[in-house]
């Protein structure tokens, strides 16, 4: 699925969510502390209603009615939808088959459902982790980037004109998997010399000879430390192959900012030299303009991601679609 990058914060109905949080309020009420007409809270409302994440009700008689429609309330639904990422590939034909029995979806929704009622929607884990960075964290304001996290695996993201985009297939981003010049260990896809058995933090650990990312960093950070020269060079070398395949995708896109995230790549020395590598790969002389920085929310990213690709997806045109659907 394609998300918008750009929520609406200082909107009415980002700001009508605001002020329920503190406890259910009568539409008057609501208007006096947003300072609008009704007519603007009402539009305000309206998406809000539909997508479930508010819920209006008659108010009762300590409530004053006024002239027009009759008095009511609203408040937060107790859960609206739900968003998981998971870290897996997943597809169009992943959610196509969500009412499948056995199917990935379908077992998450079952999960679930013991718990709460309510929509369920489910992507990747990268793809979620993209879109909470691009609309909270450090890829506020860019309207076109790329997102890398850099983990126990190696995935991406593409952003352009403010709309995360998944591709024809939904597995747009798994660059873990471009080949890299030079490389030919065996990946587990199939084929050898991906960039995932180069740039991923079991990789980078083992060519360290790191046992886990704590020593690898203790490592980096202590200059008298005895593996500080190989835990540099394995940095240096996964940082290169992955500036060499972030720079692909600036040559192709042009986006003014490439947001490392995962537990290798927010690292500051890890960050610099993909910084440095992807420079190197640039054309010269023709102002490239584009950002390299660490992700800011790291964990947080996915969940607050992960909910607003629940509250987009399931507010867009396709609801209409979907509300004939058990869930």
């Amino acid at each position: 699925m394609d998300y918008p990058t750009v929520s609406e914060e200082h909107g009415v109905p980002e700001r009508v969510v605001e002020l329920l949080q503190s406890g259910p309020a009568s539409r008057h009420a609501l208007c006096t502390r947003l300072g609008v007409s009704r007519p603007v809270l009402g539009r305000a409302r309206a998406p809000l209603l539909l997508d479930g994440t508010v819920l209006a009700r008659s108010a009762g008689a300590d409530v004053p009615r006024r002239r027009g429609r009759p008095a009511e309330v609203l408040s937060l639904a107790y859960l609206a939808q739900i968003g998981v990422g998971l870290p897996v590939p997943v597809g169009h034909e992943t959610w196509r088959r969500r009412h499948e029995e056995g199917s990935l979806v379908n077992q998450i929704h079952g999960l679930l459902s013991g718990h709460w009622s309510a929509p369920v929607l489910v992507d990747s884990s990268v793809r979620v982790a993209a879109l909470g960075e691009a609309r909270w964290g450090a890829g506020r304001h860019a309207p076109s980037q790329l997102y890398v996290r850099v983990s126990t695996g190696v995935g991406g993201c593409v952003a352009v004109s403010n709309t995360l985009t998944d591709g024809d297939t939904g597995y747009a981003g798994e660059l873990g998997h471009v080949r890299v010049p030079g490389h030919d260990a065996p990946c587990q896809c199939g084929k050898r010399g991906c960039l995932e058995t180069v740039a991923s933090v079991p990789a980078v650990c083992a060519a360290s000879g790191a046992t886990d990312l704590p020593r690898l960093v203790g490592a980096l950070e202590d200059p008298g430390h005895p593996g500080h020269g190989r835990a540099l060079r394995a940095v240096e070398e996964a940082a290169g192959a992955t500036g060499q395949v972030c720079a692909t995708i600036v040559l192709a896109l042009s986006p003014s900012m490439v947001v490392l995230g995962g537990e290798l790549g927010i690292l500051p020395a890890f960050t610099d030299a993909v910084r440095r590598h992807l420079e190197a790969e640039l054309v010269p002389g023709l102002g490239w303009r584009v950002d390299v920085v660490p992700a800011a929310l790291q964990d947080e990213a996915c969940a607050r991601g992960a909910a607003a690709a629940a509250a987009s997806y399931f507010a867009s045109r396709k609801v209409a679609e979907h509300l004939q659907e058990p869930w």
